[in-house]
C-alpha cells in the first residue's frame, strides 16, 4: 500500500474514475446511477461488508481510497490504531499530509483493512478503483452509495447485499 498526498491521488485518479469528472478531488455524483445503503449493524459485520465491497469495486484493480473527511466523530476514531498500521508500511506522515492510500491489486487485504477503518472511524472516504467501471462513496453519516454506468453492475452489487441481509435506502 503507498500513502498519497491530494496531488499525487489526483493525478492517480484523472481519467481513471467516474466520481472525478471535474477538478483535482473527488466528488459525489447525483447524475449517475447508483445505490445507497446503511451501514450494517451491529459494528462486528462491517469486516464482511467491507470485504464484500473491496472485491466487488476491484475485479481485480488496483484501488484508491481517498480520505477527503475525518474528525467529525473524534470519539469514534482510533488514531493510535490508524497510524501504527501507517507505521507498519514505513510511513510517518499525518493523515492530512497523505489521504489517500493506494491499494495493488495484490493488496486487497489492505483495501479490506482501510475501508473497515474509515467506515468505523466515520470519515468519508471515496474508492476509485483503477477501472472506472465503478466506484463508490462511504459517509461519515453511516451509508455507502455505490456508482455503477451500468444497471447490471448495480443489480449484481445490490444481489449481494441482499444476500448479506442489506437492502438499499430509499
Amino acid at each position: 500500500m503507498q500513502f498519497l498526498t491530494d496531488a499525487e491521488a489526483a493525478a492517480w485518479a484523472r481519467g481513471r474514475t467516474l466520481l472525478m469528472p471535474f477538478g483535482d478531488r473527488p466528488e459525489r455524483q447525483p447524475r449517475l446511477p447508483s445505490l445507497r445503503f446503511a451501514l450494517p449493524q451491529p459494528a462486528h459485520r462491517l469486516f464482511a461488508f467491507s470485504s464484500y465491497i473491496a472485491s466487488a469495486i476491484t475485479s481485480g484493480d488496483s484501488c484508491l481510497v481517498w480520505i477527503t473527511e475525518y474528525g467529525v466523530w473524534p470519539s469514534n476514531e482510533n488514531t493510535h490504531l490508524y497510524y501504527r498500521l501507517r507505521e507498519s508500511y514505513g510511513d510517518h506522515r499525518l493523515l492530512h499530509e497523505a489521504p489517500a492510500h493506494l491499494c495493488l491489486k495484490h493488496e486487497a487485504a489492505d483495501l479490506i483493512t482501510v475501508l473497515q477503518l474509515a467506515l468505523l472511524f466515520g470519515w468519508d472516504a471515496y474508492l476509485l478503483p483503477e477501472s472506472d467501471h465503478v466506484a463508490a462513496f462511504c459517509s461519515h453519516d453511516e451509508f455507502v452509495e455505490w456508482y455503477s454506468r451500468s444497471p447490471d453492475q448495480l443489480a449484481e452489487f445490490q444481489a449481494g447485499l441482499a444476500r448479506m441481509n442489506i437492502e438499499p435506502q430509499a
